[in-house]
């Protein structure tokens, strides 16, 4: 995720993308869906930090 135009808030935006996914995926499991589909800037750069990747990993599973 890119919010290097936002300093400030740099952090905080990224730390809520987290949290909207994970509700997200809370209430899909909640309905039984057979499919999640994330669109949108969750890995908007070819370079990506293994951290970020785990964490949606493990929040998707």
């Amino acid at each position: 995720m890119k919010f290097s135009p936002h300093p400030k808030v740099q952090g905080e935006l990224a730390e809520t993308c987290f949290l909207v996914l994970s509700n997200l995926a809370q209430k899909a499991n909640g309905k039984y869906c057979d499919l999640f589909v994330v669109t949108g800037n969750l890995f908007e750069r070819i370079i990506v930090a293994t951290k970020d990747i785990l964490r949606v990993v493990q929040t998707l599973r």
